[in-house]
This record gives C-alpha cells, sequence and structure tokens, in this order.
C-alpha cells in the first residue's frame, strides 16, 4: 500500500495535467462563434448580437486572446494537476531529507 498511493497520485496529476492540455486544445481548434435560439432572442433577425459574449484581451496592439468556458476548464485542471504534482515532489523530498 506504501508504494501504490505515490503511484497512484502521480497518475492523477498527470491524468488532470494532460486532460487540462488536451482541453485547452480542442477548445482552440473549434469555432467560436455563439448562436443563441430561445424565446427572449430578439424579433428582428440578425440582432442577436446582444445576447453574444464574449472576452477579449489584447497585448499592446499585439495577438488578441478569446477566452471560452473550456479554455478556462482546460487551465484549471491544467493547474489543478501541476498542484497534486508539485504537492507529491514536495512530500517526495520530505521523505528523503528524514532518511539522512
Amino acid at each position: 500500500m506504501r508504494r501504490v498511493l505515490p503511484w497512484s497520485v502521480l497518475a492523477l496529476g498527470l491524468g488532470l495535467a494532460v486532460a487540462g492540455v488536451t482541453t485547452f486544445w480542442l477548445a482552440n481548434t473549434r469555432p467560436s462563434h455563439v448562436v443563441y435560439s430561445g424565446s427572449y432572442e430578439p424579433l428582428v433577425p440578425g440582432t442577436s448580437e446582444a445576447y453574444r459574449s464574449e472576452l477579449t484581451l489584447t497585448f499592446d496592439a499585439g495577438p488578441t486572446v478569446l477566452w471560452t468556458e473550456q479554455h478556462v476548464v482546460g487551465v484549471g485542471l491544467l493547474l489543478t494537476g501541476l498542484f497534486v504534482l508539485v504537492g507529491l515532489g514536495g512530500w517526495v523530498l520530505g521523505r528523503r531529507s528524514r532518511r539522512g
């Protein structure tokens, strides 16, 4: 049991990190156009701009970055996986320093 737990935590951290990178990558491959079709949509065709939501960041007239919900989920998964891996690394280094 002592050796299984660190390896399973390592696998969990790596899995979360890979899932985060994959989710973020998939978010970049999909089109970012959002179509709304509900009862609150305006009756005039082509005027649904009031219902469009996006976050655009610019860096001194450089490239624009558009983040969707899928981007945020991908970054969240990646950071969670990295936190698990950093915690495991600290635990391994702490055990190693107690022995000597």
